[in-house]
C-alpha cells in the first residue's frame, strides 16, 4: 500500500527520512518474509529514484535531499538489506523452475 502512496509524489526531505527509517525497519524486522521485502523495496524505491518532473532550480533542491537520504540509508545498511532480499527472491525463483 505504501508504495501505491509514494507513486508519483514529491516528498520532503523529513518525510522521505521518517518513512525511510520505517521501511528500513519493517525490513529487519521480516527478514524472513520475501512479499514483504519486496513491497519494502519498491517503496524505498520511490524515495530514492523519484519520478522528478521538476525545474532546474528544483531539481537542485531534491538532488540535496537525495544525497541525505542515500547517506542515511548507507549509515541504515541498507545496501545489506536489499542485497539479502534480492537474494532471497531470486532463490525462491529459481527453486519454483525447479
Amino acid at each position: 500500500m505504501l508504495n501505491h502512496l509514494l507513486e508519483g509524489s514529491n516528498l520532503h526531505l523529513d518525510i522521505m527520512a521518517s518513512v525511510t527509517s520505517h521501511i528500513i525497519e519493517v525490513m529487519k524486522n521480516h527478514k524472513t518474509s520475501s512479499a514483504v521485502q519486496l513491497e519494502a523495496l519498491r517503496a524505498i524505491l520511490h524515495i530514492i529514484v523519484p519520478e522528478s518532473k521538476k525545474e532546474p532550480e528544483e531539481d537542485a533542491s531534491l538532488n540535496i535531499s537525495l544525497k541525505v537520504i542515500k547517506n542515511s540509508c548507507l549509515l541504515n545498511d541498507i545496501h545489506k538489506l536489499v542485497l539479502g532480499a534480492l537474494n532471497k527472491v531470486c532463490l525462491e525463483i529459481h527453486f519454483s523452475f525447479l
